[in-house]
Protein backbone atom coordinates (compact mmCIF):
# COMPACT_ATOMS: atom_id res chain seq x y z
CA UNK A 1 0.00 0.00 0.00
CA UNK A 2 1.24 3.04 -0.59
CA UNK A 3 0.77 6.36 1.72
CA UNK A 4 2.02 9.61 1.38
CA UNK A 5 2.04 13.09 3.43
CA UNK A 6 3.49 16.46 2.61
CA UNK A 7 6.38 17.92 4.99
CA UNK A 8 4.34 21.41 3.40
CA UNK A 9 0.75 22.74 3.42
CA UNK A 10 -1.07 22.40 0.42
CA UNK A 11 0.48 19.84 -1.35
CA UNK A 12 -1.41 16.90 -2.66
CA UNK A 13 -1.42 14.31 -5.25
CA UNK A 14 -4.14 14.07 -7.91
CA UNK A 15 -6.11 10.80 -7.77
CA UNK A 16 -4.38 7.85 -9.11
CA UNK A 17 -5.08 5.30 -11.99
CA UNK A 18 -4.92 1.66 -11.54
CA UNK A 19 -2.54 0.21 -14.29
CA UNK A 20 -4.18 -2.94 -14.58
CA UNK A 21 -3.40 -2.75 -18.73
CA UNK A 22 0.22 -2.37 -17.88
CA UNK A 23 -0.08 -5.01 -15.34
CA UNK A 24 -1.42 -7.63 -17.42
CA UNK A 25 1.47 -6.55 -20.49
CA UNK A 26 4.26 -6.70 -18.05
CA UNK A 27 2.77 -10.61 -16.84
CA UNK A 28 3.27 -11.69 -20.34
CA UNK A 29 6.91 -10.36 -20.70
CA UNK A 30 9.70 -13.07 -21.23
CA UNK A 31 12.90 -13.88 -18.72
CA UNK A 32 14.56 -10.40 -19.59
CA UNK A 33 12.56 -7.34 -20.97
CA UNK A 34 14.09 -3.93 -21.49
CA UNK A 35 11.62 -1.23 -22.56
CA UNK A 36 12.42 2.88 -23.33
CA UNK A 37 11.01 5.24 -20.87
CA UNK A 38 11.89 8.77 -20.14
CA UNK A 39 12.09 9.65 -16.73
CA UNK A 40 10.98 13.45 -15.52
CA UNK A 41 12.37 15.07 -12.33
CA UNK A 42 10.01 14.09 -9.66
CA UNK A 43 8.97 10.72 -10.93
CA UNK A 44 8.56 7.63 -8.75
CA UNK A 45 11.19 4.39 -9.56
CA UNK A 46 10.12 1.39 -7.74
CA UNK A 47 11.13 -2.13 -7.90
CA UNK A 48 8.48 -4.44 -6.87
CA UNK A 49 7.77 -8.40 -6.81
CA UNK A 50 5.25 -8.37 -9.59
CA UNK A 51 5.51 -12.07 -11.06
CA UNK A 52 9.09 -11.21 -10.65
CA UNK A 53 11.44 -8.66 -10.32
CA UNK A 54 10.13 -5.63 -12.28
CA UNK A 55 11.62 -1.95 -12.16
CA UNK A 56 8.69 0.78 -13.04
CA UNK A 57 8.47 4.27 -13.47
CA UNK A 58 5.07 5.74 -11.53
CA UNK A 59 3.34 9.06 -12.57
CA UNK A 60 3.34 11.02 -9.34
CA UNK A 61 0.22 12.74 -11.03
CA UNK A 62 -1.45 9.89 -11.81
CA UNK A 63 0.14 6.76 -10.40
CA UNK A 64 0.35 4.83 -13.44
CA UNK A 65 2.87 2.92 -13.78
CA UNK A 66 5.57 2.13 -16.91
CA UNK A 67 7.86 -0.97 -17.28
CA UNK A 68 11.22 0.07 -17.43
CA UNK A 69 13.02 -3.39 -16.70
CA UNK A 70 12.21 -6.94 -15.81
CA UNK A 71 14.12 -9.71 -14.14
CA UNK A 72 17.74 -10.03 -15.59
CA UNK A 73 20.39 -8.86 -12.76
CA UNK A 74 17.77 -7.27 -10.59
CA UNK A 75 16.93 -10.46 -9.95
CA UNK A 76 17.63 -10.08 -5.83
CA UNK A 77 17.98 -6.34 -5.52
CA UNK A 78 17.37 -4.19 -2.94
CA UNK A 79 17.19 -0.29 -2.06
CA UNK A 80 17.99 1.29 -4.59
CA UNK A 81 19.34 5.15 -6.02
CA UNK A 82 19.60 7.07 -9.16
CA UNK A 83 21.31 9.86 -10.06
CA UNK A 84 21.40 12.88 -11.73
CA UNK A 85 22.60 11.67 -14.98
CA UNK A 86 19.99 9.40 -15.09
CA UNK A 87 21.08 5.87 -14.40
CA UNK A 88 19.45 3.37 -11.86
CA UNK A 89 21.60 1.57 -8.95
CA UNK A 90 20.40 -1.75 -8.13
CA UNK A 91 22.58 -3.58 -5.05
CA UNK A 92 21.60 -7.27 -6.06
CA UNK A 93 22.20 -10.06 -3.65
CA UNK A 94 23.59 -12.21 -6.13
CA UNK A 95 25.20 -9.39 -8.72
CA UNK A 96 26.96 -7.06 -7.08
CA UNK A 97 25.95 -3.36 -8.41
CA UNK A 98 23.72 -3.39 -11.38
CA UNK A 99 23.20 -0.21 -13.26
CA UNK A 100 19.79 0.08 -15.27
CA UNK A 101 19.29 2.55 -18.21
CA UNK A 102 15.84 4.35 -18.24
CA UNK A 103 16.28 5.20 -21.79
CA UNK A 104 17.06 1.67 -23.25
CA UNK A 105 16.01 -0.95 -20.21
CA UNK A 106 19.53 -1.94 -20.20
CA UNK A 107 21.11 -3.94 -17.32
CA UNK A 108 24.66 -3.66 -16.80
CA UNK A 109 27.11 -5.42 -13.96
CA UNK A 110 29.02 -2.32 -12.55
CA UNK A 111 30.79 -4.43 -9.49
CA UNK A 112 30.42 -7.90 -8.87
CA UNK A 113 30.10 -9.06 -5.37
CA UNK A 114 34.00 -10.00 -5.38
CA UNK A 115 35.05 -6.57 -6.39
CA UNK A 116 32.75 -5.73 -3.48
CA UNK A 117 34.80 -8.42 -0.95
CA UNK A 118 32.57 -10.55 -1.28
CA UNK A 119 29.94 -8.36 0.61
CA UNK A 120 26.28 -8.72 -0.32
CA UNK A 121 24.99 -4.85 -0.85
CA UNK A 122 21.78 -4.44 0.86
CA UNK A 123 21.13 -0.46 0.38
CA UNK A 124 22.41 2.46 -1.70
CA UNK A 125 22.78 6.28 -2.16
CA UNK A 126 24.22 8.71 -4.78
CA UNK A 127 27.37 10.92 -2.77
CA UNK A 128 27.24 14.02 -3.69
CA UNK A 129 30.38 14.55 -5.39
CA UNK A 130 29.54 11.87 -7.17
CA UNK A 131 30.17 7.93 -7.19
CA UNK A 132 27.53 5.54 -4.67
CA UNK A 133 27.75 4.87 -1.14
CA UNK A 134 27.20 1.26 -0.64
CA UNK A 135 25.59 -0.78 2.87
CA UNK A 136 27.08 -3.86 2.35
CA UNK A 137 28.08 -6.72 4.55
CA UNK A 138 28.96 -4.97 7.64
CA UNK A 139 30.75 -2.52 6.47
CA UNK A 140 29.87 1.41 3.99
CA UNK A 141 31.46 1.25 0.73
CA UNK A 142 32.13 4.09 -1.45
CA UNK A 143 32.38 3.03 -5.33
CA UNK A 144 33.96 5.46 -7.79
CA UNK A 145 31.48 3.48 -10.49
CA UNK A 146 33.83 5.36 -13.69
CA UNK A 147 36.80 5.07 -12.24
CA UNK A 148 35.79 1.57 -11.27
CA UNK A 149 37.61 2.47 -7.85
CA UNK A 150 36.26 0.99 -4.53
CA UNK A 151 37.33 2.11 -0.50
CA UNK A 152 35.98 1.38 3.02
CA UNK A 153 34.62 3.82 4.70
CA UNK A 154 33.80 2.43 7.68
CA UNK A 155 32.82 -1.23 8.92
CA UNK A 156 32.64 -3.12 12.37
CA UNK A 157 31.93 -0.77 15.25
CA UNK A 158 28.08 -0.05 15.86
CA UNK A 159 27.43 -1.70 12.56
CA UNK A 160 26.53 -5.45 12.08
CA UNK A 161 24.04 -5.26 8.89
CA UNK A 162 23.54 -2.14 7.51
CA UNK A 163 20.77 -2.33 5.34
CA UNK A 164 20.56 0.86 3.97
CA UNK A 165 22.37 4.65 3.68
CA UNK A 166 21.56 8.07 2.96
CA UNK A 167 23.15 11.40 3.05
CA UNK A 168 22.16 14.42 5.25
CA UNK A 169 21.93 17.99 4.78
CA UNK A 170 25.15 17.85 6.78
CA UNK A 171 26.85 15.82 4.27
CA UNK A 172 27.32 12.98 7.01
CA UNK A 173 25.91 9.31 6.29
CA UNK A 174 22.82 7.91 8.24
CA UNK A 175 22.91 4.29 8.14
CA UNK A 176 19.47 2.38 9.25
CA UNK A 177 21.87 -0.68 11.21
CA UNK A 178 19.07 -3.99 11.10
CA UNK A 179 20.82 -6.09 13.72
CA UNK A 180 23.02 -5.21 16.62
CA UNK A 181 22.71 -6.68 19.05
CA UNK A 182 20.72 -9.59 18.11
CA UNK A 183 20.95 -11.71 14.80
CA UNK A 184 18.09 -11.58 12.23
CA UNK A 185 17.72 -15.56 12.66
CA UNK A 186 16.11 -14.50 16.25
CA UNK A 187 13.90 -11.65 16.16
CA UNK A 188 12.56 -9.59 17.27
CA UNK A 189 15.20 -7.45 15.68
CA UNK A 190 16.68 -4.48 17.22
CA UNK A 191 18.80 -1.97 15.05
CA UNK A 192 19.88 1.48 15.31
CA UNK A 193 20.74 4.74 13.30
CA UNK A 194 24.39 5.44 12.57
CA UNK A 195 25.96 8.38 11.78
CA UNK A 196 29.10 8.43 9.84
CA UNK A 197 31.47 10.86 8.97
CA UNK A 198 32.53 10.20 5.35
CA UNK A 199 36.04 11.15 5.36
CA UNK A 200 37.18 9.79 8.81
CA UNK A 201 34.54 6.66 8.87
CA UNK A 202 33.97 7.85 12.36
CA UNK A 203 30.50 6.34 13.44
CA UNK A 204 28.12 7.77 16.44
CA UNK A 205 24.63 5.88 17.82
CA UNK A 206 22.23 8.34 16.55
CA UNK A 207 19.52 6.50 18.09
CA UNK A 208 18.61 3.02 19.67
CA UNK A 209 15.66 0.88 18.93
CA UNK A 210 12.61 1.16 20.79
CA UNK A 211 9.73 2.96 20.22
CA UNK A 212 8.42 1.07 16.97
CA UNK A 213 12.64 1.65 15.85
CA UNK A 214 12.95 -1.81 15.51
CA UNK A 215 14.98 -3.51 12.51
CA UNK A 216 15.01 -0.36 10.27
CA UNK A 217 15.70 -1.43 6.75
CA UNK A 218 14.89 1.63 4.45
CA UNK A 219 16.28 5.48 5.55
CA UNK A 220 15.38 8.63 4.06
CA UNK A 221 16.92 12.14 5.72
CA UNK A 222 14.32 14.92 4.96
CA UNK A 223 15.79 17.92 4.18
CA UNK A 224 14.84 19.58 7.54
CA UNK A 225 17.82 16.92 9.14
CA UNK A 226 14.91 14.50 10.63
CA UNK A 227 15.48 10.90 9.80
CA UNK A 228 12.09 8.46 8.82
CA UNK A 229 12.39 4.79 8.50
CA UNK A 230 11.20 1.91 7.68
CA UNK A 231 11.51 -0.62 10.25
CA UNK A 232 11.01 -4.58 10.33
CA UNK A 233 9.07 -4.79 13.90
CA UNK A 234 8.09 -6.65 16.50
CA UNK A 235 7.78 -10.39 14.71
CA UNK A 236 8.97 -11.59 11.51
CA UNK A 237 7.10 -9.74 9.00
CA UNK A 238 4.82 -7.83 10.83
CA UNK A 239 4.32 -4.78 13.19
CA UNK A 240 6.79 -2.58 11.35
CA UNK A 241 6.45 1.14 11.99
CA UNK A 242 7.43 4.16 9.95
CA UNK A 243 9.28 5.87 11.83
CA UNK A 244 10.64 9.57 12.25
CA UNK A 245 14.13 10.39 14.45
CA UNK A 246 15.26 13.70 15.35
CA UNK A 247 18.65 13.69 14.81
CA UNK A 248 19.85 15.85 17.89
CA UNK A 249 17.88 14.19 20.61
CA UNK A 250 17.75 10.73 18.73
CA UNK A 251 13.91 10.44 19.92
CA UNK A 252 12.01 8.66 17.48
CA UNK A 253 8.58 8.40 17.08
CA UNK A 254 6.51 5.70 14.93
CA UNK A 255 4.20 7.92 12.51
CA UNK A 256 2.74 5.28 11.27
CA UNK A 257 1.84 1.71 12.34
CA UNK A 258 -1.04 0.45 9.94
CA UNK A 259 -4.52 1.78 9.34
CA UNK A 260 -7.88 2.06 10.47
CA UNK A 261 -8.95 -1.73 10.31
CA UNK A 262 -5.98 -3.44 10.47
CA UNK A 263 -3.90 -4.33 13.18
CA UNK A 264 -0.48 -5.02 11.79
CA UNK A 265 1.80 -3.07 9.31
CA UNK A 266 4.56 -4.77 6.93
CA UNK A 267 6.41 -1.65 6.40
CA UNK A 268 8.27 -2.05 2.80
CA UNK A 269 9.85 1.33 1.67
CA UNK A 270 9.69 5.10 2.19
CA UNK A 271 10.75 8.25 -0.29
CA UNK A 272 10.38 11.54 0.47
CA UNK A 273 9.10 13.23 -2.87
CA UNK A 274 9.91 16.15 -5.10
CA UNK A 275 7.53 18.80 -3.36
CA UNK A 276 8.40 17.30 0.52
CA UNK A 277 5.40 14.21 -0.03
CA UNK A 278 6.12 11.29 2.04
CA UNK A 279 5.41 8.01 0.41
CA UNK A 280 5.11 4.93 2.55
CA UNK A 281 4.73 1.20 0.69
CA UNK A 282 3.49 -1.35 2.89
CA UNK A 283 1.83 -4.40 2.67
CA UNK A 284 -1.24 -5.69 4.80
CA UNK A 285 -2.17 -8.75 4.44
CA UNK A 286 -1.67 -11.47 7.40
CA UNK A 287 -0.20 -14.38 5.26
CA UNK A 288 3.33 -15.73 4.85
CA UNK A 289 3.91 -14.03 1.64
CA UNK A 290 3.77 -10.48 1.74
CA UNK A 291 3.95 -10.37 -2.48
CA UNK A 292 0.18 -11.47 -2.89
CA UNK A 293 -2.41 -10.43 -3.76
CA UNK A 294 -1.33 -7.00 -3.25
CA UNK A 295 1.07 -4.54 -1.56
CA UNK A 296 -0.13 -0.81 -0.92
CA UNK A 297 1.12 2.61 -2.03
CA UNK A 298 -0.48 5.39 0.17
CA UNK A 299 0.09 9.00 -1.12
CA UNK A 300 0.39 12.32 0.85
CA UNK A 301 1.04 10.75 4.33
CA UNK A 302 -1.32 10.58 6.66
CA UNK A 303 -4.56 12.24 5.07
CA UNK A 304 -3.69 10.93 1.27
CA UNK A 305 -5.40 8.09 -0.65
CA UNK A 306 -4.32 4.22 -0.67
CA UNK A 307 -3.63 1.99 -4.12
CA UNK A 308 -3.00 -1.25 -3.93
CA UNK A 309 -0.63 -2.43 -6.47
CA UNK A 310 2.66 -4.81 -6.12
CA UNK A 311 5.10 -2.68 -4.97
CA UNK A 312 8.99 -2.83 -3.10
CA UNK A 313 12.19 -0.10 -2.57
CA UNK A 314 10.91 3.34 -4.29
CA UNK A 315 12.38 6.56 -4.65
CA UNK A 316 12.11 10.15 -6.14
CA UNK A 317 14.07 11.07 -9.39
CA UNK A 318 15.84 13.81 -8.66
CA UNK A 319 15.89 17.32 -9.57
CA UNK A 320 18.97 16.99 -11.40
CA UNK A 321 17.92 14.55 -13.72
CA UNK A 322 17.58 15.52 -17.16
CA UNK A 323 14.45 15.52 -19.45
CA UNK A 324 16.02 15.16 -22.54
CA UNK A 325 16.54 11.48 -21.98
CA UNK A 326 14.95 8.66 -20.28
CA UNK A 327 16.07 9.05 -16.35
CA UNK A 328 16.76 6.19 -14.29
CA UNK A 329 17.42 6.16 -11.04
CA UNK A 330 17.15 3.81 -8.00
CA UNK A 331 16.51 3.18 -4.31
CA UNK A 332 14.87 5.67 -5.68
CA UNK A 333 16.96 8.15 -2.68
CA UNK A 334 18.57 10.64 -5.17
CA UNK A 335 16.04 14.07 -4.22
CA UNK A 336 18.45 16.81 -4.75
CA UNK A 337 22.07 14.66 -5.57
Amino acid sequence: MLFSGTFRRGVNTPPIARPFALALVALMLGSVAAHAVELQPGDYVMLAPDAGPRLWRIDPATFQRELIASHGLIGQGGRIAVDARDRIYVPDQTNGIVEVDAATGSQTQRFTLAELGNRVPRGLCIAPNGGLYVAAGDAILWLDVAAHQSRVVTSGGWLSEPHDVDVGPDGRLYVAEFAIPLSTASPPWRGSIVRVDPSSGAQTRVAEHGNRLLGPFDIEVAPDGFIWTANRGYVSGREGAFCRTDPNSGVSVAVSQGVPGYSSMRSQALTIGAHGELLLADCLTVGPNCATPFLYLQTLFPNGPTYPMPVGPIATAPAGATSTRAASWGRLKTRYR
